[in-house]
């Protein structure tokens, strides 16, 4: 009995060593291995179809401190290592399911496996930076998710194991090239426009896969020009507008506020500003500068006939005068492509304003030369057989008739009574309308008193008439009379009648003006009769008839 009593106490005893040594290996050996001899790490765990469990927890938020404690009472130390069982918390302070080790400099957990980091199957609880107050200069706040980097290198995009896209530390963007020196900058060789297709020669495309605009750079057998080509399916090209809403667009200038469409060109420079053509031999061409303005169409070297018309076109400053000069001609076919020596010219602008037709040294402000009659041709809706060319005050010429050419006024249906002692001018309800001209205004008007009784042998009834542009009570004599304004008549003692005759002249500046016919200012003596009737139709005499002096 004391034998076995003996046995299992020295049984007891190692196995109480043996668990002494496996969790106090430190006191005893420098590292510990399972399952192997030769342990290659403080503890180095090997197995073929087993694993190592960590502690598994609950975490509520990451910034949990109190569910995970320090078995010494002190804080959590650095790389403390759970497995979190279950997501909790809200974003942007949640946990998901995963491995997570403490970061005391942080206070927080950190996930080592799966989201909040940034996956190839798409990501969520995603917290967005804030909008920056001054862009580039914000730094993303720490809790803020990006794609980037936090240091001053930069990010590389690649496929294929091959940079295609960089971001550099600055913020410049580069495809196709590391050293973008652009906000955006894009590189590819280069070539030649093509229409747009499937494939394409461009740098940049905006459209879809066969059609859309494509930008590109040629290369130096294309001086190295930029191109634009608009189209689709590789055979039809679309139009391409500049502004197509409002603006001005510029060419040789950053600030184009001198007309929808600008071109600024250099002192000295005769490269023309527009060229109809690719050759230099051929094509219309404008230079615009120093001492003119240059319009030519060539063919080989020489002038040309503008396809089309047949008529060859010319617009040159002469140099010497500072005018300029128009040329024409319809000489040759443009299908022959014929060149000829010289063209006719057709009109000029000389430097001191005169304008020359048919005649090159133009001495008049108008000068029209020809070999031949009529040439000229005045158009306007008065020109008629025989009319001649005449102006009015102003200068405005229309063709007028030789012939005496008469205005017919119009009565009143029943006059007017002028009393002996009217000292002002009465309407008599006639008047006459002139259309813009000169004109001679004759009167004719009969003169009887009431009652058509004879008048006294001793008295008179003097009558002064004349034409206001008033319609109104007390009217005035009008302005475009020309000298004398007055037709006067008496009507004289022992008489029945009498008659009131004479003519003004009135010149008429505007389009059309009504003149209306006035009577009165009288003098009399020895009566105290009135006459009536005046400026009526009644009376047969009567007649307001103007005739236009040319």
């Amino acid at each position: 009995m004391k034998s076995k009593n003996y046995n299992q106490l020295i049984i007891s005893m190692m196995h109480k060593s043996i668990l002494f040594l496996f969790f106090f290996p430190i006191v005893t050996f420098a590292q510990v291995g399972i399952n192997t001899t030769a342990p290659k790490a403080a503890l180095d765990v090997e197995s073929t179809n087993n694993g190592v469990l960590i502690p598994r927890v609950q975490l509520t938020s990451i910034l949990d401190n109190t569910t995970i404690i320090n078995p010494n009472a002190g804080p959590l130390v650095t790389s403390t290592l759970v497995y979190n069982i279950a997501p909790a918390g809200i974003a942007p302070n949640n946990v998901i399911a995963g491995f997570y080790y403490w970061n005391n400099s942080t206070s927080r957990w950190i996930a080592i496996v799966a989201t909040p980091g940034w996956e190839l199957d798409g990501n969520t609880a995603i917290t967005s930076p804030a909008v920056p107050a001054t862009y580039g200069t914000s730094t993303i706040g720490a809790t803020e998710n990006f794609m980037g980097t936090t240091d001053n290198n930069d990010v590389t995009i690649g496929t294929n194991n091959i940079e295609r896209m960089r971001v550099l530390s600055s913020g410049n963007i580069g495809i196709g090239l590391a050293t973008a020196p652009a906000k955006l900058s894009v590189f590819r060789n280069f070539a030649s426009p093509t229409l747009p297709n499937t494939t394409t020669n461009a740098m940049v495309r905006i459209g879809s896969n066969n059609e859309g605009l494509d930008i590109g750079k040629g290369g130096a057998a294309s001086n190295y020009a930029a191109w634009f080509q608009s189209g689709y399916n590789g055979a039809f090209s679309d139009p391409i507008s500049f502004q197509p809403l409002g603006g001005n667009v510029g060419i040789g200038t950053t600030n184009p506020s001198l007309a929808r469409f600008q071109v600024d060109g250099m002192t000295g420079n005769t490269t023309a500003l527009f060229r109809g053509n690719s050759t230099t031999s051929q094509g219309i061409s404008m230079v615009a500068d120093w001492p003119g303005i240059y319009f030519n169409s060539y063919y080989n070297g020489a002038i040309r006939s503008m396809a089309g018309s047949g008529f060859t076109s010319i617009i040159n400053t002469d140099q010497s005068t500072g005018g300029l000069v128009f040329q024409t001609t319809n000489v040759v076919n443009p299908a022959s492509g014929t060149a000829i020596a010289s063209v006719p010219v057709r009109m000029t602008i000389s430097g001191a304003g005169n304008v020359g037709i048919g005649a090159p040294a133009p001495s008049n402000l108008l000068h029209v030369n020809s070999a031949t009659s009529g040439a000229v041709r005045i158009v306007d809706g008065t020109q008629a057989t025989g009319r001649v060319l005449t102006s009015n005050a102003t200068g405005v010429g229309t063709w007028q008739p030789v012939a005496i050419n008469n205005i017919i006024g119009d009565l009143s249906a029943t006059g007017i009574t002028i009393n002996y002692n009217t000292a002002v001018y009465l309407q008599t309800g006639s008047s006459i309308t002139l259309p813009q001209g000169r004109f001679a205004v004759n009167v004719n008007m009969l003169m009887a008193r009431a009652s058509l009784v004879i008048s006294p042998n001793d008295s008179f009834f003097w009558v002064r008439s004349t034409f206001s542009q008033s319609p109104f009570a007390n009217p005035t004599p009008s302005g475009h009379i020309v000298g004398s304004n007055l037709i006067s008549g008496n009507h004289p003692g022992t008489s029945y009648y009498s008659m009131l005759t004479g003519t003004v002249i009135i010149d008429n500046p505007n389009p059309s003006t009504t003149y209306y016919y006035v009577a009165g200012n009288c003098v009399f003596a020895n009566t105290t009769q009135n006459i009536t009737g005046f400026g009526s139709t009644y009376w047969a005499e009567n007649n307001i008839i103007a005739y236009r002096l040319n």
